[in-house]
């Protein structure tokens, strides 16, 4: 008699091997069942319980997958013929937010830059040094 340590693997192993080429297919297919421009805001997360779990990137993509979802279910069935539904997450932001912009400030002209005839490369200059010394004393990131 074998040991349940060596007996679930076997048994257990192909189970787990056929999940996840469900999930595979359900990757692979998922441009094709949704669409371009959701496919890009959207993508499967896992399958649980015979739902796909898919994650959006966002309120208004999570809404426009949660009001596709049946249509899209009913594509996906072609590959998945298992599969009972969708269910919709949230997905974190690809990236931190966009810091806003410093508003241009005036630069006082500077002795360092006196010596440069050009208006425009001495003004540039100055807002060079300018943000560097504040950069210095910890005013700029």
């Amino acid at each position: 008699m074998r040991s349940l340590d060596t007996a679930l693997p076997e048994v257990l192993g192909p189970l787990a091997e056929g999940h996840q080429r469900q999930f595979d297919r359900a990757r692979l297919a998922w441009t094709e069942v949704c669409g371009p421009t959701l496919a890009r805001h959207t993508r499967p997360q896992e399958i649980r319980d015979r739902l796909l779990v898919v994650g959006a990137c966002g309120p208004h993509w999570r809404e426009a997958l949660f009001t596709a979802r049946k249509e899209i279910h009913k594509k996906l069935r072609r590959y998945l013929p298992s599969i009972r539904g969708i269910r919709v997450v949230s997905l974190p932001p690809l990236s931190e937010p966009p810091k806003p912009i410093a508003p241009n400030r005036a630069v006082a002209p500077r002795e360092d830059t006196e010596g440069i005839e050009a208006p425009g490369l001495r003004a540039a200059m100055d807002k060079l040094l300018d943000s560097w010394e504040r950069r210095q004393i910890g005013e700029e990131p």
